[in-house]
């Protein structure tokens, strides 16, 4: 069949489905997602997703979660002072007298703008 005219400025979109796990996650296997429960910072929201791969390595400022005293604590690592600002207990950490291991390190953070809202049948 032969189709003349101009083609379909939709047709690049028929090309497939938008998936963020092929954009959000590098390495699926060291993957983790996490919920918030309260919030933690102006940025940090209780409801907000964590996605958390295992596989990066500390840089810089980075966002990290890790594990001291048997609980994972979420908070800000500084590479230049060895310190670990933690959210949840609200106070830094000098890591070089501590024993504590990197259980991961955040990598995206989605937030949703729109709060959940009941619903009630009566």
């Amino acid at each position: 069949m032969k189709v003349s005219g101009f083609p379909s400025a939709a047709e690049e979109y028929e090309k497939g489905f938008l998936s963020l796990e092929e954009l959000l996650v590098q390495n699926p296997f060291s993957t983790y997602y996490f919920r918030l429960k309260e919030d933690y910072h102006s940025k940090l929201q209780k409801g907000d997703l964590l996605i958390v791969d295992r596989s990066v390595e500390l840089s810089e400022n980075s966002l990290i979660i890790i594990e001291l005293d048997y609980k994972l604590h979420l908070g800000l690592f500084s590479l230049k002072h060895d310190h670990f600002h933690s959210f949840s207990m609200k106070k830094k950490y000098d890591l070089s007298h501590l024993e504590w291991s990197l259980w991961g390190t955040v990598i995206h953070i989605i937030h949703s703008f729109k709060k959940k809202q009941s619903v009630c049948f009566s």
